[in-house]
């Protein structure tokens, strides 16, 4: 497991072990399954399919729904690990499960920042097309993140930077085409260390 992923574990437990009430858990990640489990966790996951693509078809079918009344429940934390900036229809997504979020509960994900420093080079040398880039994800950045939750009448309560250093050797770069001018230039990008942000998010628009 990888830093960063320690570092999006620890957030959520520390979230965890700071509330009480049912947890929902969108993941197909049987090490996180396994550590948050208890009495208070519900899971969904599909062991057998890819669950982004399990879950668009749920959406894409209008049965998704179908699948979280068998809960019956509400939750007053649900974590989406990994998950929403892979799938097709976020926005029906979100709606299904604020359907099973209490008023004062607390959605966690994380999504990656397309412009950390890593990927601006991967983009400059050929690494990364252009259009891989631009389409990898609805949310390349965190200010389109921030305007999807407002139009999905959400908001973050409060955000958290998973930051990893930058080193030319890492990458296997040559250093002559990575001037260092250009790395000082990139190194004035807001967040350009930072590899994915962590949010907790709630009920609620914040611009009208």
């Amino acid at each position: 497991m990888s830093d960063s992923e320690n570092q999006v574990l620890q957030i959520i437990q520390k979230h965890l072990e700071s509330v009480t009430g049912k947890v929902f858990l969108c993941s197909n990640d049987s090490d996180m399954i396994n550590l948050f489990s208890n009495e208070n966790l519900e899971v969904l996951s599909n062991p057998n399919q890819i669950l982004s693509d399990y879950i668009d078809n749920l959406l894409l079918t209008k049965t998704f729904d179908e699948v979280l009344l068998k809960y019956n429940q509400k939750f007053d934390t649900i974590i989406i690990h990994h998950l929403l900036e892979q799938i097709k229809y976020p926005e029906l997504f979100l709606k299904n499960l604020v359907s099973i979020l209490n008023d004062k509960g607390t959605i966690i994900c994380s999504i990656t920042n397309f412009f950390h420093i890593a990927n601006v080079f991967n983009l400059l040398t050929g690494q990364i097309l252009h259009n891989e880039f631009f389409n990898a994800s609805k949310f390349y950045n965190l200010d389109k993140f921030l305007f999807f939750l407002n139009e999905n009448n959400m908001h973050v309560t409060k955000l958290s930077r998973i930051k990893k250093d930058f080193s030319l050797d890492q990458m296997n770069l040559d250093e002559a085409l990575i001037h260092g001018k250009l790395i000082n230039m990139i190194q004035h990008i807001p967040d350009y260390d930072t590899i994915e942000y962590v949010l907790m998010i709630s009920k609620g628009k914040t611009v009208s």
